[in-house]
């Protein structure tokens, strides 16, 4: 964590800064791997949909990142990173905005 996130007044049930490196390590490596088994499966529908939206999931995730900790706007990064996806039933992928 830089100085300047640790100097932003935080709720008192935010996270101690040590668990966000471990955490976020877990969640990308759990990404991979869900990537890679989907890959793989043999019997994998919606192929150009979930590789768009995989793609777009993970760019707004590092263009929230820049923008929260690079520019140091949680304003914008609260606004910016996009659509957020969610599954409502399998294999029909909805974007909210």
């Amino acid at each position: 964590m830089n100085d300047w996130y640790r100097q932003l007044q935080r709720p008192p049930l935010s996270p101690p800064d040590w668990i966000f490196s471990p955490v976020w390590t877990v969640l990308y490596v759990m990404i991979a791997v869900a990537i890679v088994l989907y890959y793989r499966a043999p019997d994998k529908t919606w192929v150009k949909a979930t590789t768009a939206l995989l793609a777009a999931h993970l760019i707004s995730n590092f263009i929230w990142t820049w923008l929260f900790f690079g520019l140091r706007s949680p304003g914008l990064a609260l606004v910016a990173p996009g659509p957020r996806v969610t599954k409502q039933m399998p294999g029909r992928p909805v974007i909210l905005p």
